[in-house]
């Protein structure tokens, strides 16, 4: 369903390069944080590639009807909101 990954998700998805600036404490000034935006970045441009390259939710698959059903919940809870504004 969704691309499975073995020992982390920096090995699986980023270059040796790529891993070795997010690694190197003077290359990367946020590395003590989980959720650097560096780290963000970077996975971004691996996920836009997988995007493009029609690997990432592909039509009628479980990970197309979650993609459809977590944007549903996103748009609800937006109206909820704005109603609960006005």
């Amino acid at each position: 369903m969704y691309v499975a990954w073995k020992n982390s998700p920096d090995e699986t998805f980023l270059s040796k390069d790529i891993q070795a600036v997010l690694y190197n404490k003077d290359t990367h000034a946020e590395i003590s944080s989980r959720h650097s935006s560096q780290r963000l970045e970077e996975f971004c441009k691996v996920y836009k590639q997988l995007f493009d390259d029609g690997k990432v939710a592909p039509p009628s698959s479980l990970w197309q009807k979650d993609n459809q059903f977590s944007y549903s919940m996103f748009l609800v809870s937006q109206h909820n909101r704005d109603v609960h504004l006005d």
